[in-house]
């Protein structure tokens, strides 16, 4: 039996996956006001619910965001850490980029995913049914102007985003349609799919580096 951890930071909590081959066993949240000093006490718990040690972990998937700053830093430098010590390969995982692979609709030629990224701002992916794919930050205003002009297919919107910006996102373009229910964030699952095929691949890494996309100010 291979046993694995998937990790990822939302906009209000870290999120911990421990999977026993294709078997997720266990999820556990714990919130980003407390993350920086209980993250290791709650993957302790979770290895220990199912008397397991971190030394029974085969590999650690990583979504690298984009989330925000100071709750994603934690997560990655917990995660190097315990990478570090224990020799554990990590796997790290563009968060957009798993949005639009997981969650584009044939029946949509674009889908855009949006997460907010502060100041007025958003992180976005864009897909179109061609595969073409483009992540990036930009003033959400400036965006969604930009793809009216572009793009007058139907569109697709998803991730979390599309909640804080839905009075812009509706004033702007009207060949939108935000997904209901809404996909906030990349399942667990599909990270752990994402890191199962990179890692039969061999393509691990020592240690991982946050993709901010946009620069801390």
């Amino acid at each position: 039996m291979n046993y694995s951890l998937i990790v990822q930071s939302t906009y209000n909590e870290i999120q911990i996956a421990l999977f026993q081959d294709d078997t997720l066993l266990e999820t556990v949240n714990e919130s980003k006001k407390t993350a920086s000093k209980n993250i290791l006490l709650t993957l302790d718990a979770l290895l220990k619910n199912h008397n397991l040690t971190i030394n029974s972990i085969e590999y650690i998937g990583v979504n690298q965001g984009p989330a925000p700053f100071t709750t994603l830093r934690v997560l990655i430098t917990t995660i190097n850490g315990i990478a570090f010590a224990e020799k554990i390969p990590l796997i790290g995982l563009n968060g957009l980029e798993a949005m639009l692979a997981e969650h584009s609709n044939p029946h949509f030629p674009i889908t855009l995913c949006l997460y907010n990224a502060f100041s007025s701002d958003a992180y976005y992916g864009i897909k179109s049914s061609e595969d073409t794919m483009e992540t990036g930050w930009n003033n959400i205003d400036e965006l969604l102007q930009r793809i009216k002009k572009e793009f007058g297919q139907p569109i697709r919107a998803i991730g979390s985003g599309c909640t804080f910006f839905q009075d812009n996102i509706t004033k702007t373009l009207d060949n939108i349609t935000i997904a209901s229910p809404l996909p906030q964030f990349p399942s667990m699952e599909f990270l752990h799919t994402l890191a199962q095929e990179l890692f039969t691949q061999g393509q691990t890494e020592e240690q991982i580096t946050p993709l901010y996309l946009k620069k801390a100010i």
